[in-house]
């Protein structure tokens, strides 16, 4: 199909609100199309101040030169077309062989086309955003996440904790970094399934003078930074916590790019 078929096929699809079932689907779909989401590595990014953190995240791994991709990222027709006919298959393909899952949504085949496209245009790190409360259920939760970073209530955040991918790393910031000192129900989440949990006030830390920031990740303080006005400082030294996580899985990150990245989020 080209560009506008894809169009026509997506309108024509059910547009439902998400339900439990959804990331299901999209996982089963992703199975279907040979999973285009391990070509990549994948950072969820849920909570109040995603949209900023990944922003700045984003920025960082950008100066260190990793191609990075998002679903809300625009596609060019003939990507368009040709992931967008993949993911009608698999549609197709998920109906017939899963019919107890239902039917593929509106923003389920969104979703599998672009996770399919990033793939094809050779992104190195995809970051999916997610606004919502943590506990809301997210189409997010198909791929399986090589980082998480989670901001929110702790009682909410301990609930996904349980959910998240054993083993890998995760970032979190509560709603007061300053009582994060000391060990607590989060850390005992994170030992049960073998979580490496970088915490806002613990792992990752900040100090502000004259509208200057300095972020201290692992004992490696990255100083002299701006903060965009109407920016939580918070979610400065997330995005770069995150970005520091994400490019321990293989991507080469020098304190420099992490300066120049978090001044061109600011800027933008």
């Amino acid at each position: 199909m080209d560009a506008a078929l894809v169009r026509a096929f997506l309108a024509a699809a059910e547009d439902r609100p998400p339900d439990q079932a959804g990331a299901a689907r999209v996982r089963a779909g992703l199975e279907i199309l040979g999973r285009p989401d391990i070509r990549y590595l994948v950072a969820t990014v849920r909570g109040p101040g995603a949209p900023a953190i990944a922003r700045y995240a984003r920025a960082i791994l950008e100066a260190a030169g990793a191609a990075v991709g998002s679903p809300g990222d625009a596609i060019d027709d003939e990507l368009f077309g040709v992931a967008g006919t993949e993911a009608a298959s698999a549609g197709y393909s998920l109906g017939a062989s899963r019919p107890e899952l239902g039917d593929l949504t509106r923003g389920e085949l969104r979703l599998l086309l672009a996770l399919t496209a990033l793939a094809a245009a050779n992104r190195r790190v995809v970051l999916l955003v997610d606004p919502a409360p943590v506990t809301a259920p997210t189409l997010f939760d198909a791929p399986a996440a090589d980082v998480s970073v989670f901001s929110g209530p702790e009682d909410d955040i301990a609930l996904v904790l349980a959910g998240a991918p054993a083993g890998r790393p995760v970032v979190v910031l509560p709603p007061d970094p300053s009582l994060a000192l000391h060990p607590d129900r989060l850390d005992a989440v994170g030992a049960e399934r073998g979580l490496a949990i970088l915490r806002a006030g613990r792992e990752f830390s900040l100090e502000q003078d004259d509208g200057r920031l300095a972020v201290t990740v692992a004992g490696e303080t990255y100083a002299d930074l701006p903060v965009r006005p109407g920016d939580d400082p918070w979610h400065v030294a997330t995005g770069a916590a995150t970005a520091l996580a994400i490019a321990l899985l293989g991507i080469r990150m020098r304190p420099e790019w992490v300066a120049r990245g978090v001044r061109a989020a600011a800027a933008e």
